[in-house]
């Protein structure tokens, strides 16, 4: 027999088996095909997400990421935006909005969202909100362990109530800690058992006259409002580690506790000091510090009355902090009745300052002032020598033009200039000068107007007015 016969015989009769060659064949091959792709589409699509990097990202930094990403143009979260990563709720702030009050469905909702984001550190703001019902607090302080961040108010009772039956070790993830009080709250110690606890802003008004215990020593940000600038140095005196601190005096005056002659106490770390206060307690505040790495200096008076007091005993005590803080990079002063003599003996003892604010500092600049700001190759000793911003807002016109633009060329270069001088000048390069004298009845010169535009043309960034 021909075998070849046998293997093309059937196609040479056309005696096709079954329906090979026909419509239906042919959908059947196509069908399987089309699910033969599907499916490696299908398998493509779930090897991406697998190996998509940002699944490789830990939990809690896809929702930083998200946080920020709905922060972009809000400086906080809507109380009604939940941000979820991986169907974990990663921020609830709970606040209240509407006037019935906690409803059940509100309650058991946040539960689930609180349960749901388990093991992420949550934040929790519970700042202006009203009363809660039992039911919601217990969901709350039930994650007391996880809470990254705490706001909060005197305004609920039952919030202090619980804070103050929590276990010694429950705030062991808190980082951050914020309230503002109005009137005493019952006494809680949880907070002095929360390890990673490191920034605290608190603000006591009216009878709150002293803020939770905090484990002061361990913190690195400070953010303190009280009625008596004095326990706010206080408390800032204990904070061994603090890196910056903003300290805010509200009227009425409360005359200062502390005593200049007291030893002054270190803080080591302190690189950055906000302090508004009351002129009397200046000299009782800044003799108890010495700020060896203290960078930036900021001081505003709060005289309910008008402009604080530069005194001749202020001035000399802060001089002696100044000796023991020589590190000032950039110094603000703001709403300050100083006079010539008292900001120059400022400035002779900041020999690293680079940056110079004055607000509201009304005739604390005169010609004397500018003279001693002059670079003149022939001095030895200059003042400010690495000064490089200068902004003067409201310090009236007791200077004349004249001097005014001499000490602002004498420390100006065009690039080509500098690059052209034998040895490099010691005193800097102004990157940024700005001086508004406010409301004056004596008109800048044509002559000076031209000679402020000739120095935008070198490249100066400056405004005069």
């Amino acid at each position: 027999m021909d075998l070849s016969q046998l293997a093309i015989g059937p196609l040479a009769s056309g005696n096709l088996p079954g329906a090979f060659g026909s419509q239906p064949f042919e959908s059947l091959i196509k069908s399987l095909i089309d699910a033969s792709e599907e499916k490696i589409a299908l398998h493509a699509r779930s090897l991406k997400l697998v190996l998509c990097p940002v699944r490789k990202l830990p939990d809690e930094l896809l929702a930083m990421i998200m946080r920020l990403t709905l922060e972009k143009n809000s400086r906080r979260i809507d109380a009604a935006t939940l941000v979820v990563c991986a169907l974990r709720l990663t921020q609830l702030p709970i606040q209240y909005k509407k006037p019935d009050g906690y409803s059940a469905d509100y309650i058991a909702a946040t539960r689930v969202h609180l349960e749901r984001s388990a093991p992420l550190p949550i934040e929790i703001d519970l700042d202006h909100c009203a009363e809660p019902p039992p039911a919601l607090v217990d969901a709350l302080f039930s994650t007391a362990s996880r809470w990254k961040s705490l706001s909060f108010s005197s305004g609920p009772t039952a919030i202090f109530d619980a804070l103050a039956k929590l276990p010694p070790d429950s705030l062991k993830l808190l980082e951050e800690a914020a309230g503002t009080l109005w009137d005493s709250v019952p006494a809680t110690y949880a907070f002095l058992c929360a390890p990673r606890l490191r920034k605290v802003n608190l603000h006591l008004y009216n009878h709150a006259s002293n803020p939770p215990p905090m484990p002061w020593a361990q913190l690195t940000a400070l953010d303190l409002s009280m009625a008596a600038i004095s326990a706010g140095f206080d408390i800032l005196v204990q904070c061994t580690n603090v890196v910056r601190a903003k300290l805010y005096a509200e009227p009425p005056r409360v005359e200062p506790t502390g005593s200049s002659s007291d030893a002054p106490v270190t803080l080591p770390f302190l690189e950055d000091l906000n302090v508004s206060i009351y002129g009397d307690h200046l000299g009782a505040c800044f003799g108890r510090l010495s700020l060896p790495k203290l960078r930036k200096l900021e001081i505003s008076f709060t005289d309910p009355m008008g402009s604080g007091d530069w005194s001749p005993a202020n001035s000399s005590i802060f001089t002696q902090f100044q000796l023991r803080s020589p590190n000032i990079e950039d110094f603000s002063l703001s709403i300050c009745d100083i006079h010539p003599p008292e900001l120059r003996e400022i400035l002779t003892h900041v020999p690293r300052l680079t940056d110079l604010h004055l607000e509201c500092c009304f005739e604390s600049i005169d010609d004397d002032v500018l003279e001693h700001l002059e670079y003149a190759e022939l001095d030895t000793v200059h003042l400010t020598p690495q000064l490089q911003r200068l902004h003067l807002a409201m310090i009236g016109d007791s200077f004349d033009e004249d001097r005014l633009l001499a000490m602002i060329k004498s420390r100006w270069w065009s690039a080509a200039a500098l690059q052209a001088l034998p040895v490099p000048p010691p005193v800097a390069r102004w990157e940024r000068v700005y001086i508004y004298r406010g409301e004056s009845d004596v008109e800048l010169s044509g002559s000076f107007k031209r000679a402020v535009r000739k120095l935008k043309t070198q490249g100066l960034e400056i405004e005069v007015s």
